[in-house]
């Protein structure tokens, strides 16, 4: 009988060992995992075990599509060329294209995408005129878009679109 209550033992705890150590990653869904001495792998959608001891996940990156699509709308405040203070929305769109760049080399990528096309927006607002401001915002748009794509890049993120939706 003692023979019995040991195997089970012994069965519970490899059972639990394993579960500790395994992870399944959603299908939307994309995990970094970092070793003791440094970033790890990249594990897709899917079932898998880790090194024990070594091992964890670090970062978990979820989106609604396999290309992790972001859809963002940013409010701001800022001033025009008359020191006129106006607040606006804009919708921002990426793609992340490299998860270890995105998440290793920013703190957080989202935030920084989202301060950056913040600051080149309020840049830009203090170069027009309140009157013509409505009339600009495409221009205000291919600005941002041209110049978060650069940046980001080195992020590992492909910046999609900036598009203003209303300024009051």
């Amino acid at each position: 009988m003692s023979t019995l209550i040991w195997s089970l033992f012994i069965l519970l705890y490899i059972a639990y060992q394993i579960w500790r150590v395994s992870v399944v990653v959603p299908q939307d869904a994309v995990y970094l995992t970092e070793f003791t001495v440094g970033y790890g792998k990249i594990l897709k959608p899917g079932f898998h075990i880790l090194v024990p001891g070594l091992e964890k996940v670090s970062h978990k990156i979820f989106s609604t599509d396999g290309e992790l699509d972001l859809n963002f709308k940013v409010g701001m405040e800022c001033l025009t060329k008359e020191t006129v203070p106006v607040s606006g929305v804009a919708k921002i769109s990426f793609h992340i294209l490299d998860v270890r760049k995105a998440v290793f080399d920013t703190e957080n990528h989202i935030d920084s995408v989202i301060k950056l096309v913040k600051t080149i927006i309020q840049r830009e607002v203090v170069k027009i005129e309140l009157d013509k401001i409505k009339g600009s915002f495409s221009k205000i748009d291919t600005v941002v878009t041209k110049e978060v794509t650069q940046t980001a890049e080195a992020w590992g993120i492909k910046f999609i679109s900036c598009e203003i939706i209303k300024i009051s």
